[in-house]
């Protein structure tokens, strides 16, 4: 298949470690469960079980009533409350006053030093462009190439099936009438809101990776497992609106990386996110659960738009690990 001109570099995840990471506020109600990274970097308000992996940090304060557990280390930028037991096995900092009443055991303390940065380090500045990416895909993709036309209303199928490379779709609300096949290495960028994105819309072949783009909001995440469960780092959504995104309703799986640096995202009844979460706010209730199978992680980083291929390069390496 022809290729259009390359198209401007698109920043992507990079990760390599399971991470929830939020530049708001966090509540959480019942069970919590991360398998990795927590950065509730607005701070955490918390009557639940919270257990991490590896380290938490926050600049702001934390309200906890129940059981925390803690395998790195613990940063907390403002005041600690609440009631309950903190368990810490490395080292513990606090940058406020401690009035937490109950069992706290750490591996050690120090003072917090310089005040903890937000998730990533990324600064609005430094954040994904997804309008810009979108924009781009607009005037650079390989529908032509490939017979298509940029509405999905006007395509005729009810089975579109996309090659490795980069597709542009201008009227989103209109994926609800095709399933679409991912076969290779594909961006798919849609400009406008989605109701709803799930399974039962896409469906990745096996060895296939796909960034999604969403210009504007989607209402709701449900049941999501494109890909491999044990390979999350084959699907990327990207959203770029910032209205209020839940994320399940009831037992849900999301097997990839889900980045919405502004929107608010609530899930309701279980929920198993194996991959990565990065948004503005978090608010939940039931359990939540987040985890990814790797081997020793590399350190955190902000992506690099110049060290990131273009979306959707058929001649584009195995695609970076995303946590």
């Amino acid at each position: 298949m022809a290729h259009p001109p390359t198209p401007a570099k698109t920043r992507r995840i990079r990760t390599t470690q399971a991470i929830l990471g939020v530049n708001g506020t966090t509540q959480l109600l019942n069970n919590t469960q991360i398998d990795g990274h927590f950065y509730p970097f607005g701070g955490l308000e918390a009557e639940a079980n919270v257990e991490v992996e590896r380290s938490f940090v926050t600049a702001a304060d934390v309200v906890v009533y129940g059981n925390v557990n803690i395998d790195g280390d613990m940063n907390i930028g403002g005041n600690l409350e609440g009631i309950g037991a903190i368990d810490v096995d490395g080292t513990f900092r606090l940058g406020g006053t401690n009035s937490f009443l109950g069992w706290l055991d750490v591996g050690n303390q120090e003072p917090i030093g310089s005040p903890p940065s937000q998730p990533c380090d990324c600064r609005p500045d430094q954040q994904i462009d997804i309008a810009g990416a979108i924009a781009r895909a607009k005037s650079t993709n390989n529908n032509g190439a490939s017979g298509l036309g940029t509405q999905l209303s006007n395509l005729g199928y009810t089975d579109l099936r996309l090659s490795s490379g980069t597709y542009y779709f201008s009227d989103a609300t209109n994926i609800g009438f095709v399933r679409i096949t991912i076969e290779g290495t594909v961006a798919l960028f849609l400009d406008g809101d989605l109701d709803t994105i799930g399974a039962e819309r896409i469906k990745l072949a096996a060895g296939s990776t796909l960034d999604l783009y969403v210009g504007g909001n989607i209402r709701s995440v449900g049941h999501v497992e494109l890909g491999d469960k044990s390979a999350p780092a084959s699907f990327r959504l990207y959203i770029g609106g910032s209205d209020d995104v839940t994320l399940s309703v009831g037992n849900a799986q999301f097997n990839g990386a889900l980045y919405a640096p502004n929107a608010i995202i609530e899930y309701i009844g279980n929920t198993n996110i194996r991959g990565s979460l990065f948004a503005r706010r978090v608010t939940g209730t039931g359990n939540l659960v987040v985890g990814y199978a790797e081997p020793e992680p590399a350190p955190i980083v902000c992506p690099d738009p110049e060290d990131l291929p273009p979306p959707g390069d058929p001649n584009e390496p195995d695609p970076p690990t995303i946590l």
